[in-house]
Order: C-alpha cells, then structure tokens, then sequence
C-alpha cells in the first residue's frame, strides 16, 4: 500500500508499508523488552542550530560535531529560513537544519535498550515539488525512503515523525542519505521507551474548513508521549462507509483533502495512534461543503504552467526569467505570457509574490500584473488598506485589487494585485510617458559612481542613464544651506513630498527610508516625486520580519536620528534641519488627522478592508496563520489599536514638533464666476482671490505666491504689499498681469480646480493654505466662516476686501473680524484646558457667556459658564460628571452671540 497523503503525486515511493512494519515490529519489542534500572535516557537537539529552550519545556542542545565519546554529527553543514514555520508552537526550532547532498549521520552513545525517536522536519531549501527526497535509517533499519518533505507540507511547515528503535551495541546511529537532492533534518529527540500507557484519548476540537476546491481540516494535539501520529477518514454525507484518506505516518494536525470538488458534502473523523499501534477511537465527526471558486466575491486570477518550467522556475527562484503560462482571468485568456517570482525577502517564503507578464495585449492597461501574496503580513490587508491611505493622504500611489489566485487548478490563496510603476502608470496620470522612473534600493545617498547601477532600478527609458537621479541626490547633499530651501522647492515637489512623508509617518512605516519607493522626475515641471511601495510592515507591523514597532515612532522617523530598520533618508534628513520644511509636514501630519484620518474615518477604511476578504480568509491555508481565521483576526485587532493610539499620539506630537512658524495667513474668499458682484479697476468683472491676515501684526506679502495649481507653486508672486493685522487683501485672477501689480497670471476654472497660497521661494513655497473646489455658481463666492478659521461655505452675498458675514452691509468700512471665536488652549488636551470667547470688536464684548460641550453624536454632554473680559475659564475634563471618553467634542455657546458662530472643536486625549 502506497502513501495516501493527498499532498503526494503519481509515482511517489511507497513510503508508508516498511514504516508501518517497523512500527509494528517494534510494538512487538516493547512488549516483551523490560528495561533494567538506571538504564534511562534523554536528548533533544537542535540541528544546525543553538541551544534553545522548547515551548514543550525540553532544552534541545546545540548542534555538535561527534567526538567518539557522547554525541553528534559526522557530515553535513548548517542551513536556516528567517520564514516562520506552520504547524509548531516552536517556530524558530524548526528554521535551522543539518542539510548536505552527499549523506551524514548522527551518533549517540546510549545504554542499549528500547528508544522513542523523534524526528523533526521542515523543508527550508527547497520550494517546489520532487526536488529533493532522502532515506531515513536507525541502526541500519530504513524508517523512511523516497521521503519528499515539501510533497506533504511544503515549505516551511513541521513535519514530525517517530519511531520505536531498538539498540544492542551502546550507540545509536541515524542516517540521513540524499536520494535526490538534499538530505535534511531540524531537530531529533531520543528518551529510553517506557511501558505503553494504553490507548490514546481521540483528538479534541476538529475543525471542518471549506476552502476553494479543497477542504482544510485541523485539531488539536494529542498530549502522550509515544503517539505516533493521526488516522483520518472521510466519508460523503449521502454514505455510511468511512475511508481512510491519511495513515498515521506523522505527527501533522491537519490534512488538506484536495481529492474533492466544489459542492462535494464530507464528514471527517480522526483517530490518534501510538508507537505501539493502539487506536483511540474516533472523535466526533464533522461535515463541510466544498466551495466552488466562484462563491468568492473577489477575482479569481489563474496560472497554467508546464511541470518543466514550475522546476525550472524553483531551481532558481531569484532570476528575472519568466517562465512560459498561460493566464486567465474569468472569460479573458492570454496564451503568450509569463510568469517570475518577485520581491527580495519575501521570494523566500513559502507563499511567494509573482510577477504575470502579458506579451501580448493587456489587463485593463497593465502589461505587468504584481501579485503580493501578504505572507509577511497575518491580517492580510496591511498592503491594500496601506495604498489606501496614501490615496487619502494625496500621495501618489497605485491601484490595487484584492484577488484568488490559482495554479493549474489549486488554490495558492489571497493575494493583491498592484499596479506596475511604468510608462502605463504615467500616462493615466497626464505624466509624460518618457519621464525617469527609478526602484530605490537606497537612500537618496551620495555614492560611489559605479555603486548607483547596484541600488537604483531605472523603469523607463534608458535603463542604464542614472544621471538624473544622480544629479538629484547631488542636489540634495551639496547645495548650500542658503540656497537649499530654494532649489530643493524648485526641484522637488514638496507637496507630494509632505503627502508621501505624512503618510509614512502616520501609518508607521519603518521599512520606506532607504527603500520601498519609486522617483519619479515629472519632465512636464521638471520636479520629483516618490511613490510609496512594500507596503506590508506597517501599522505596527510584527510579521514574518519579526519587526514589532510600537504607536509612539518618533515623528521624524526615517532622518538620522530616528532611523528606520535600515538606515535614514538623505532628503528627508536634510529636509528636516529647516524649520519651514518641519512646520510644512507637522500642519500636513495634524491636517490629515483632523481631515482623512479622523480616528472613526480611518477605523472605517480599515473595516472596509477587512470586509472584503472577509468571507475568504478561511479558505487561504498557504497564509500566515495557515488553518484559521484566529491570527488574522488578532492582527486586524492590533492595526485597530494601533491606529487610536498613532492617532493620539501624532496629534500631541505634530503640535510639540512643529516650529511655531504660522505667518498668520489664510484665503479667505474666492469667486470663479464674477459676472456682475464686483469690478476690478479696469471696469472688467475678473475671478477674483480674497486673502486675510489673522495674526496681530502686519505681514509683507512680498514673494510669497498664489496658484492654481498644487503642482506649479510658482505661478505668481506678491508684490511688495503689507496687510495689517485683520486685514484682507483682494487679488485679481485674471491672466492680465499688464493691468496692474495685483493681477496675476492665471484664472480660476469655474467648473473646478484648485486654489493655493505659498510662501517664497526663498523660504522653499512651503504651501500656507488651499482649497480644491468643485463647480462653481456664477456670482456666489466660497468663503470662510467665520473669517479666517471656519469652514468653508458657498455664500450668496459675497463680500471681496471684508468680513464674512453675511449679514454685514455691503458699503465699504474698515475690515474687521466681528464673528466671535472660541480659543482653545492646549489642544489637543488631556487633562486641563482653558476657553477663552473672543471677539475683535470691542462692543461686542461681554461678561458672561454660557457654553456647551457636545459629543460627536451631537449629545450635550456638559454646560460651562464664561466670566470675565474675555470670558475666559479653565477646566479639568476629568472632572466633569459624567466624565467624558477621549474623542472630539464641539463646544458652542448656548445663545447666540453674533450670526457667523461656528462650533469649536476639541480633541481630548484622556489620562
């Protein structure tokens, strides 16, 4: 009788006869040996490995060489993975083994007598099918022969066996000969045999999984000591008959049944059975049906590829050869394409990322289709849900798609397609197609001339011209600290940049600052960019990697003084010495986290991911995590934690971090629609740009700039103009610069765009203020309210050179900011905080003034009373009864003050 493994192929050796006679044979021995006292003995050692103390509690000794005398090995050398290994509480025991392609052995003085040996395996060499086998002997008994790891678990998975061993000369010798391939063993276990305890209690928790095309079934352990491995039957719902689908070969807790079809009903039961052969009986039984692929609400993406070429792909896993497949996607076939491995650590693993190139046509305009396998990422939405967020954070970014992918039929798990960085990606995005593309494997570092080739990848165009990225990292060590503010801004864009910067540092990225992103030189503005990339080690990421990163990451992760795990990034680095450039990216880090990132917002994208995969985590077996849903799960709970407390964190961070550097100007008021509300000088009705000073100090608007564009700074200048404190200035946006030295370059789109101001180049057109608006009504303006800090509203009695008040006249008067506001010191705030009512002008002060606090449901959860000129108070939040959970509040006057009053927002952090 052959193996009936399902996980075994056509023609597999005939594994399991001689090893099941063997058992026997030493069933027989243990019943009629005794041993003599003080003849015991007891071993555990961790081949190829260090000493390490077991999750059984057993110590498995280091590796040694044999002296004649004790213990160890003769041949043979020391390999390892970084991989976790499935199917073990003790992982890392099972990430080294003794490994040779010629035969080595291990030799143990021992007293003669009866032994347990246990063996322990996991295939780490190997990644495909029929690429190594080995024989197994003891004492000169073949225990295993044509034993293929990988053809029952594949790669990085524990495979235990044991047997009964008798020695009569005082030394045990096992030997481990490649019969094709590598031999290859990760721990061994040796313990004097005592008298069989009788039968094995039936294992416990039995866990029937439908999967695509397949069914996953797993249970518990069975805690004796001479168990010698499981018996599993099947039998279809519509039978009374069981079969046996798994002899008791070894000591796994699971099977994958692959000989079913989707819609097939089954019932399953297993036995344990030990080294003498004595059965438990069944545990009880549990049923499942087979899923048809097309029950998934996600793709199905399928690879058909000759036995061959998948060898050929395995013998050399790093090449960037593809392999001849066919591809298919629904009713879509492509005959001419291939197939590679991708990724540089990953490719390791045991569910690798591939690269589908179609040679002829595409799929939805992509050529090259990326398919991330999650391995390093249990919760399986890190990748997707992290594209995501850089798309809400405007950072440059790529598509992606949650699908199931299949190899000749087999279900190889969830996977996410992203999209390629190249000419295709450029030219969705209205960037010349010619443009520089580089893969950076560096960061941004001056090197040797001959090294760049080695660390930075150029996608398109001449892939051997690094000259542009060359210059750029030239720009960026050896220009001036005079100069650097200017030419940086005017060669890299920093509102990208701030986008692609707070996005790493609010979703914890350790691994982007000397890799994990593309540049990308836009030759239609002659600027750079970069593009997130490898996104599976975020949110506190403690993966396959073994990074485990806490909430509070410093927010100048990635600079040399809070490198990542590899090393800081030159431009971010130098950036960072500027205090503009600081004040820039903590107002885009507290902007996110008060827009986008807003905690619910945010805890929402996630829920949104983990809903998509929901109903299809189960069935991906090649996951990290492998039978269950459990480890998934608990990772997408510490992504929830970890969000609310980043979010918390960042807000008091931001703040403390950022350079007390606001020139105290907004935008105010903008129409891009003028027909008849206002006249510039020249009797003409031009778009126009309301402009406000909310500092108590005049402003020198001079260089500081407008646009309408967020990727073009540098459209128009200032003049030299001063603004007084709470004044307004009012700017034409009509393309006539000849009319006047407040008329600028451009117009406003009336059926959208954007409008934006900057600072001066000298100070690096750190960006102040903008807003992207939609289609516009002729004659109705949006405007701030209340000035200068509300939100922004469309308002049908404009009010270009004065405040927003709606009900303000409409004749000419000095411009003032009547509309009251709520001060708010600190804020965020954890424990007290002080609220002062302001107003600008002085009639409308008075002396008390009654306030509500309100939570984000719109609940008043507790009233205040303003003294004083101001009215001004300060409070414990923690006092107030009930006392309030950290979140938002609003907090707005119980009567009205002043038409125009906008609620104030408070974050409160708690203890």
């Amino acid at each position: 009788m052959g193996c009936v493994n399902s996980k075994c192929r056509i023609g597999h050796p005939p594994c399991g006869t001689l090893v099941r006679l063997v058992m026997l044979l030493m069933a027989l021995l243990l019943v009629g040996l005794s041993l003599p006292a003080g003849a015991t003995f007891e071993i555990a050692v961790n081949c190829g490995g260090d000493s390490l103390a077991g999750g059984s509690g057993r110590t498995f000794l280091a590796d040694q060489p044999w002296d004649g005398v004790s213990w160890g090995y003769v041949g043979g050398y020391s390999a390892g993975s970084w991989n976790p290994i499935g199917g073990a509480p003790d992982s890392i025991l099972y990430r080294t083994v003794r490994s040779s392609n010629f035969a080595f052995d291990y030799y143990f003085n021992v007293p003669n007598g009866l032994y347990e040996v246990t063996l322990h395996f996991s295939d780490v060499i190997n990644h495909w099918y029929g690429m190594s086998a080995m024989r197994l002997e003891c004492e000169g008994v073949a225990l295993l022969t044509g034993f293929d790891i990988f053809e029952f678990v594949e790669r990085c998975y524990a495979l235990d066996t044991r047997f009964l061993v008798e020695v009569t000369d005082e030394l045990m010798n096992i030997n481990f000969t490649p019969e094709q391939g590598f031999a290859q063993v990760c721990a061994l276990e040796i313990v004097t045999a005592g008298a069989a305890p009788g039968p094995p209690g039936p294992p416990a928790n039995l866990r029937v999984i439908p999967g695509y095309d397949c069914m996953i079934v797993d249970w518990d352990p069975v805690d004796i000591s001479n168990l010698k491995g499981y018996r599993v039957e099947r039998r279809r719902q519509s039978s009374a008959l069981w079969h046996t689908v798994q002899e008791p070969e070894f000591l796994m807790t699971r099977y994958i049944d692959e000989n079913v079809q989707g819609g097939d009903e089954f019932s399953y039961r297993i036995s344990a059975v030990d080294l003498a052969g004595s059965s438990s009986n069944p545990c009880p039984p549990l049923s499942g049906t087979v899923r048809h692929r097309y029950e998934s609400q996600l793709r199905d993406y399928e690879i058909f590829a000759l036995e061959p070429h998948l060898i050929l792909l395995n013998q050399n896993i790093l090449s960037d050869d593809y392999i001849p497949i066919d591809f298919q996607w629904g009713t879509h076939y492509w005959e001419e394409a291939g197939v590679r491995y991708r990724g540089k650590s990953n490719i390791y693993g045991p569910k690798k990322n591939w690269k589908v190139a179609l040679f002829e046509g595409s799929l939805e305009g992509q050529d090259r289709v990326n398919l991330n396998s999650g391995y390093a990422d249990p919760s399986l939405i890190r990748e997707a849900f992290g594209f995501r967020m850089a798309e809400l954070a405007g950072s440059p970014t790529c598509r992606t798609r949650r699908i199931n992918l299949y190899l000749n039929g087999r279900h190889r798990g969830l996977h996410t397609q992203i999209e390629q960085i190249d000419e295709d990606w450029l030219q969705t995005r209205d960037i010349p197609e010619s443009s520089p593309v580089f893969k950076c494997y560096a960061g941004l570092h001056i090197l040797p001339e001959y090294e760049y080739q080695n660390w930075y990848i150029r996608g398109t165009g001449d892939s051997t011209d690094l000259q542009p990225i060359i210059d750029l990292i030239d720009t960026i060590h050896n220009t001036p600290d005079d100069e650097f503010p200017e030419v940086i801004s005017g060669a890299v864009d920093l509102v990208y940049l701030a986008n692609w910067y707070a996005f790493q540092v609010l979703n914890g990225n350790r691994d982007f600052a000397t890799h994990n992103f593309y540049a990308v030189l836009d030759e239609s503005r002659d600027r750079w960019f970069f593009i997130p990339w490898d996104l599976d080690v975020t949110y506190g990421s403690s993966g396959t990697y073994l990074h485990t990163f806490d909430p509070y990451t410093p927010i100048d992760i990635g600079t040399e003084a809070h490198p990542d795990v590899r090393g800081f990034n030159g431009l971010i680095n130098r950036l960072l010495q500027f205090p503009q450039f600081r004040w820039m990216i903590a107002k885009r880090i507290t902007d996110l986290l008060n827009g986008p990132y807003a905690l619910q917002d945010w805890r929402d994208e996630l829920q949104a991911q983990l809903d998509e995969i929901a109903a299809d985590v189960d069935a991906d077996f090649h996951k990290w995590g492998w039978e269950t849903s459990g480890l998934q799960a608990e990772h997408a709970g510490r992504i929830e934690n970890y969000i609310e407390q980043r979010h918390a964190f960042l807000l008091t961070a931001a703040a403390s971090y950022s350079p007390d550097l606001d020139p105290g100007l907004r935008l105010n008021e903008f129409m891009a629609k003028n027909e008849t509300t206002i006249r510039d000088e020249f009797g003409e009705y031009e778009d126009w740009i309301e402009v406000m000073n909310i500092s108590d100090h005049p402003i020198d608007l001079g260089g500081m700039r407008l646009s309408d564009d967020l990727r073009n700074p540098r459209k128009w200048a200032f003049p030299d103009t001063i603004i007084p404190s709470a004044g307004y200035l009012l700017v034409w946006a009509d393309n006539d610069p000849e009319q006047g030295p407040l008329h600028a370059t451009f117009k406003l789109d009336a059926d959208g765009e954007t409008v934006a101001l900057w600072e001066s180049d000298e100070d690096g057109n750190v960006l102040l203020d903008h807003l992207d608006f939609g289609q516009q009504t002729e004659d109705v303006s949006l405007a701030r309210m209340p000035d200068g800090f509300g939100d922004w509203v469309y308002s049908t009695t404009p009010t270009p050179g004065d405040n927003n008040d709606p009900a303000s006249s409409s004749e000419p008067r000095q411009a003032t900011a009547a509309v009251p506001s709520i001060r708010i010191a600190p804020n965020p705030v954890t424990d007290r905080v002080t609220l002062t009512l302001l107003f600008k002008e002085a009639s409308m002060v008075t002396a008390r003034a009654p306030l509500g606090i309100y939570d984000a449901a719109g609940r008043r959860v507790a009233v205040i009373e303003l003294e004083g000129t101001p009215p001004s108070t300060t409070i414990r939040l923690k006092d107030l009864r009930p006392r309030p959970s950290p979140g938002i509040y609003w907090i707005r006057p119980l009567r009205s003050v002043r038409p125009g009053f906008r609620a104030a927002k408070i974050i409160y952090l708690g203890d």
